[in-house]
């Protein structure tokens, strides 16, 4: 992802307690949005790319560094939400929920390490919860950092923009989120309901567009497709696609938001930070 720092002409450091900040890190960036609440505008967007990418052992050494290099990110906001990128998760119905053996469900198809916990956000849609894994570390770092601050996972804002959007859809749409090479997020929803959503780590690009294909197969060709992510029209597995004559695009601005930039925005790659609001 490459480097930027946008802001839009309205915004302004005299609102900045009034403004939300949705940040997102992965091992290779750190990028994040200011949300201007009332306007429902998106008054900047920043990505910072790591000179070398983080490891588990030096993660929150890397993110802290940067962290500390930013002046927007030493200041006060309404509110601060960040999205952690964990390929250990659950999808559980509010029904079944139940603090004291979250831990025991979980770890049925996930392995917690030492130093790790549980965290879960709540799809009022869906009645459920999702849960995710995420080092403790990482946690009490960011709660010392960020006061007021919210951790989401990253299916999150994936699951809250498409069931709404899917709800009014005569079709199903599937959502291809290339987190960073061969880690994607796949999300089939349809009248507001999810039809499958999982994270799959793939050896290379042919697995990849095999776990694709077989996911559009199951949910049909006529499906609208709509890619998030580190991915453009250049790349392979996007070429594929549109070969076979799928309904293919790249995400977009959600409706009711807007921002005014001077440079081209590809928001496509940005858009779990912008749907986080949506």
């Amino acid at each position: 992802m490459d480097n930027l720092s946008l802001f839009d002409k309205t915004f302004s450091l005299s609102k900045i307690t009034a403004y939300s900040l949705a940040m997102e890190i992965d091992y290779k960036h750190l990028a994040y949005t200011i949300i201007d609440n009332i306007r429902r505008r998106f008054v900047a967007l920043v990505s910072h790319s790591f000179d070398t990418p983080a490891t588990d052992e030096t993660f929150l050494e890397v993110v802290g560094e940067t962290i500390k290099k930013d002046p927007y990110l030493q200041k006060q906001y309404k509110e601060v939400n960040f999205i952690y990128p964990s390929d250990k998760f659950m999808l559980m119905p509010e029904k079944y929920f139940e603090r004291k053996k979250l831990k025991f469900y979980f770890e049925i198809d996930n392995e917690l390490k030492d130093g790790e916990e549980i965290q879960f956000n709540y799809i009022p849609d869906i009645k459920s919860y999702l849960l995710f894994g995420i080092s403790s570390d990482i946690t009490n770092y960011f709660v010392n950092t960020f006061p007021i601050i919210n951790f989401y996972h990253q299916g999150i804002p994936l699951l809250n923009h498409y069931l709404k959007l899917s709800s009014a859809a005569s079709k199903p749409v599937i959502v291809i989120r290339i987190l960073r090479q061969f880690l994607m997020d796949i999300l089939a929803v349809n009248e507001g309901k999810v039809l499958f959503y999982n994270i799959f780590r793939c050896q290379g690009q042919e697995q990849a567009l095999y776990d694709i294909f077989k996911v559009i197969n199951d949910f049909g060709l006529d499906s609208n497709i709509e890619f998030i992510g580190e991915i453009d029209e250049n790349d392979d597995i996007f070429k594929e696609l549109s070969l076979r004559e799928v309904n293919v695009r790249f995400a977009g601005v959600p409706k009711g938001f807007s921002f005014e930039f001077e440079n081209k925005v590809p928001v496509h790659k940005f858009a779990s930070l912008f749907y986080l609001f949506s």
